[in-house]
């Protein structure tokens, strides 16, 4: 499966065209943010490992089974919506809302791949660097967004926001940070 970015041009010589901008992501893209270059910082939030990709070729074969599933989890999801009016709870509430958009699918793919990216492409959609961490400490990254020499991660489903220092390393630190650096790895639950 190919995940991929669109373009739609609003002003210019070729507006209300509609091309490609980045194909072949890792996983669902979802927010966009400059990185005050003329390119973007691309999060994708849901990134899919060789056994979850086989998962869903499979699913695209059999429409009956993805109708299946999708009848499954409206009808749970209505179900938890009744008993929540005749009984509010909190806990009920967030069940529901977690089967209806999937929380917990993509929760149980990354915490077997603990795999977390942020791609950069230039103003032409082509790839020029990723943040990639292994850690799990910080997934279902929807957003990132440099702010000095610092790159934010953020999640709806995550209570903190990962830190990385991305700047220039001082000559004495050097030895120490460089790994860490050269890794890009989304380390650390720092609250902010």
């Amino acid at each position: 499966m190919k995940y991929s970015v669109f373009r739609h041009w609003l002003h210019g010589p070729k507006a209300g065209q509609t091309e490609m901008f980045v194909d072949r992501l890792p996983g669902f893209p979802d927010n966009i943010r400059p990185n005050g270059k003329g390119g973007y910082y691309i999060a994708i939030v849901t990134v899919f490992s060789e056994s979850s990709l086989r998962v869903l070729r499979i699913a695209g074969r059999l429409p009956w089974l993805r109708k299946l599933v999708t009848r499954v989890l409206y009808l749970t999801q209505l179900v938890l919506e009744t008993i929540g009016k005749l009984d509010p709870s909190h806990s009920i509430d967030q069940t529901a809302k977690k089967i209806f958009n999937f929380l917990t699918l993509s929760q149980h793919n990354l915490r077997h791949s603990n795999f977390s990216v942020v791609v950069e492409v230039d103003g032409e959609g082509k790839i020029i660097g990723s943040f990639q961490g292994y850690s799990g400490q910080q997934v279902l990254i929807s957003e990132a967004q440099k702010v000095g020499d610092y790159m934010f991660f953020a999640s709806p489903y995550n209570s903190y926001l990962g830190k990385l220092f991305v700047g220039e390393v001082k000559e004495g630190m050097k030895q120490q940070q460089q790994p860490q650096q050269q890794q890009q790895e989304v380390r650390g639950k720092e609250e902010l």
